[in-house]
């Protein structure tokens, strides 16, 4: 199951949750590094949601992650606090269920992550897309 990790030092990787049969609930505990984790549901955009998983006591001994920080406000202009550790983002269906990202989904943590990375606005889409090229998805065609 598609999902991206940010790390607190901004290293971002491409992840299965379900790698070697484990289940979800594990897959968020060993990429996070954690027992307890909880959930921030972000807009994507595009109708859809992006759940961005976190340690649960992570500002209790674990630093801040300011690259997922970033991109949980550039994806809701109102979450004004700083998140800890290392984060998790997937999706999730009607029904509340954990699910892959989308390549437009990953896509749009990746624009995120460009206005941190490029302060030049010309250069974000060229950041993107090696980006994307990395973690092997496609660009979203532009109306």
């Amino acid at each position: 199951m598609q999902a991206l990790r940010i790390s607190t030092d901004a290293n971002v990787s491409r992840i299965d949750l379900v790698e070697g049969g484990r289940k979800i609930s594990d897959g968020l505990r060993a990429e996070i590094g954690c027992q307890f984790f909880d959930v921030v549901s972000l807009p994507d955009g595009n109708g859809g949601r992006i759940d961005m998983w976190l340690d649960d006591e992570g500002m209790y001994g674990v630093g801040v992650n300011p690259a997922a920080s970033f991109v949980a406000r550039r994806l809701a202009p109102a979450v004004q606090q700083f998140f800890f550790g290392n984060v998790v983002f997937a999706s999730s269906d009607d029904e509340g269920e954990t699910i892959a990202l989308s390549d437009r989904q990953v896509h749009t943590i990746l624009e995120a992550l460009a206005v941190a990375a490029c302060p030049d606005p010309e250069q974000r889409a060229d950041w993107v897309a090696v980006a994307a090229r990395r973690f092997g998805v496609a660009s979203p065609t532009r109306v």
